[in-house]
């Protein structure tokens, strides 16, 4: 397979990696200021991340909606101007890595613009809970977690989407699959929050980043390659398969 005939995602990266930065910036400020209140308000010193809590928490689930939102809007759209199901699959799948990886940067330039803003209020920017990263000397740490984090909950979006174009019935099996992969990656990073605190309920595996990224990449490709077979049978008006 010839990955350089593959159609280009560099449009849907523009407008939507544009979109989610103009998401952190308000997110960003929604954030600081929170930190402020709390200085001024509680009797304790701010002495943690509050971007770091927050970007973790927001990021995946944003990118699930994101793959949702490109499957139930966008694919009917391009299927409709004339693009093969496949070639739209081919699109998607360029997209993904890049997109994580853009979501990822955008944490860690909040990230980083937070520590400058800490540095100068004298509060001490550390990490609490379990993460990858402790400092911002960790930054490749903290941009791996995101990104391995993220990668599944987009093919997952983007697997439910299509679900919801086909056959609805079929949430109910994939839904909980999703929960399972995705907090089988996070439990492996040794993170208790999420899906990972669910499944940690259930039984716990020592926590290894190595296999995490593995897996995160087999759960993805499944992911979307589960969304190509849907696809096949999706009726969009008038249009074939």
């Amino acid at each position: 397979m010839n990955v350089s005939t593959w159609p280009s995602p560099k449009l849907m990266l523009r407008d939507h990696l544009a979109f989610a930065a103009m998401t952190a910036g308000g997110l960003f400020a929604v954030i600081i200021a929170i930190a402020v209140v709390y200085d001024i308000r509680s009797s304790d010193d701010v002495d943690q991340s509050f971007w770091a809590e927050a970007v973790t928490g927001v990021a995946p689930p944003y990118a699930l909606g994101i793959g949702v939102y490109l499957m139930v809007v966008t694919f009917p759209r391009y299927v409709l101007y004339g693009e093969t199901r496949k070639r739209f699959f081919q699109r998607i799948v360029r997209f993904s890595i890049p997109f994580s990886l853009g979501m990822a940067l955008l944490g860690l330039a909040g990230w980083l613009l937070e520590s400058v803003i800490y540095r100068i209020a004298g509060w001490e920017h550390t990490i609490g809970g379990s993460h990858l990263a402790r400092s911002t000397r960790d930054a490749p740490h903290f941009v791996l977690e995101l990104f391995i984090t993220i990668l599944p909950w987009f093919a997952f979006g983007a697997l439910f989407g299509a679900i919801y174009l086909g056959r609805q019935s079929l949430l109910i099996a994939a839904i909980p699959l999703g929960v399972l992969g995705v907090g089988l990656v996070s439990m492996l990073l040794g993170l208790d929050e999420g899906p990972g605190g669910f499944v940690r309920s259930v039984f716990e595996p020592e926590p290894s980043t190595a296999i995490a990224v593995l897996l995160s990449l087999v759960i993805t490709i499944a992911a979307l390659w589960c969304m190509r077979i849907v696809t096949r049978d999706v009726a969009i008006q008038s249009q074939k398969a």
